[in-house]
């Protein structure tokens, strides 16, 4: 087993008598803070055999607790090349010249909003792109986070429109 350290966003901040249930449920390896506009973070250190079984067991242990729910999770995903030159090491220049097919052997990572003014990119799909087309050794980016706040996102969605993900999978299979 290994610690896996990660941050989920809660649906509301928890009350007194929520954060003893918390505890109560299993989540002594979490942390809460609270922002003044009402949010809430777990800081997590929990044991797994995978990122994504950590934050599933999370998930799990604060759904126990009425009304409370597990709304993202924190990962820093989005990012425009700028900031991902930075993480790299690189400079901007050296991105967009990426982007733009002036360098590099193509198929660079799509924005995430290519009408934005302000164009976001995701980081783990630029470093997959640098370890793989360019044979690079730059660090990996956590896809477990990614994907478990994907999956997390897709549950929220599915609650607001009383849609079980698992009904909409059987019906795609």
């Amino acid at each position: 087993m290994t610690d896996w350290s990660f941050e989920l966003e809660l649906n509301h901040a928890p009350t007194n008598d929520e954060l003893d249930e918390l505890y109560e449920a299993g989540l002594d390896d979490c942390d809460v803070t609270t922002s003044p506009d009402g949010g809430a973070r777990l800081s997590c250190d929990r044991a797994a055999e995978t990122m994504l079984d950590a934050v599933a067991s999370v998930v799990h242990d604060v759904r126990k607790v009425p009304g409370l729910r597990v709304a993202s999770v924190v990962h820093n995903d989005d990012v425009t090349l700028g900031e991902a030159a930075q993480r790299l090491g690189r400079s901007a220049q050296n991105l967009h010249q990426f982007a733009k097919g002036e360098r590099g052997p193509g198929r660079f990572p799509k924005p995430k909003n290519p009408a934005g003014p302000t164009r976001f990119y995701s980081y783990a799909e630029i470093v997959r792109w640098m370890r793989g087309a360019l044979g690079l050794d730059v660090p990996e980016s956590n896809l477990e986070l990614v994907l478990a706040d994907m999956l997390i996102r897709a549950g929220v969605l599915a609650d607001a429109v009383q849609r079980s993900p698992e009904r909409f999978f059987q019906r795609a299979a």
